[in-house]
């Protein structure tokens, strides 16, 4: 039986109890780090994939986010000045792009950009190849 473990959650499927292995925090975090470091995106500092993470997590979820969500925002690290120069250099970078809201005309939207699709979609395709060769 296979159990994904953080903390004491575990989480069973029907289609993982037919395996034999046990995968743990500690080697999910290890894949999950040489498929970043594998990339582009592993290459950026630590906070700007912090930044384009907390993006794609809220535009999965179908959130609109504009350049305040981020300055604002304590769990990304930094001081809000030091989160503007980050957003503003990612943007320069070419992994966002900036937009008008549909929520007001003032706000500046903030979405992932062509290259930050690219690359995470790139990045999931390996991570799925490497989970399923280890849980076949």
């Amino acid at each position: 039986m296979i159990i994904l473990s953080y903390k004491n959650v575990f989480i069973n499927s029907h289609l993982i109890i037919k395996m034999q292995h046990k995968i743990t925090f500690l080697a999910l975090s290890n894949i999950l780090k040489a498929v970043e470091g594998g990339s582009t995106f592993g290459s950026i500092e630590l906070e700007s994939q912090i930044v384009l993470k907390f993006i794609a997590a809220n535009e999965q979820a179908g959130i609109e986010l504009c350049v305040t969500d981020i300055t604002n925002n304590n769990s990304i690290p930094g001081a809000a000045a030091t989160k503007l120069k980050r957003v503003h250099r990612l943007r320069d970078e070419g992994w966002l792009e900036f937009s008008t809201s549909t929520q007001h005309h003032r706000r500046l939207r903030i979405v992932l950009s062509q290259k930050s699709k690219d690359e995470m979609s790139q990045m999931s395709e390996v991570l799925n190849l490497q989970l399923r060769s280890i849980l076949s």
